[in-house]
């Protein structure tokens, strides 16, 4: 879990918390050709991110994020309504 702040491209601060999932695919690679990979898998995380909220204004990334939120809560309503064997992944 890592946070930051980060400015966005209507110059608003924003404060970000996030958390990295990752999967190593090949072991040996892993550590022979990365000197620390779960840091370097957080940099490379933020840097993206950043570079999401750096190109787009604070209210782009508000309602992109309302909009995430509404659907998740509308899936949960919807997935109660449907049959178990007609859900979608979650």
């Amino acid at each position: 879990m890592f946070d930051f702040k980060i400015l966005t491209k209507d110059s608003v601060t924003v404060a970000v918390d996030a958390v990295v999932y990752f999967r190593v695919f090949d072991p040996v690679i892993s550590i022979t050709n990365v000197e620390d990979a779960p840091k370097s898998t957080q940099l490379l995380a933020a840097t993206s991110l950043r570079n999401v909220y750096v190109k787009n204004s604070c209210v782009f990334l508000f309602k992109f994020i309302f909009d995430l939120v509404l659907v998740r809560n509308l899936y949960k309503k919807f997935s109660q309504i449907v049959s178990p064997s007609l859900r979608l992944c979650r």
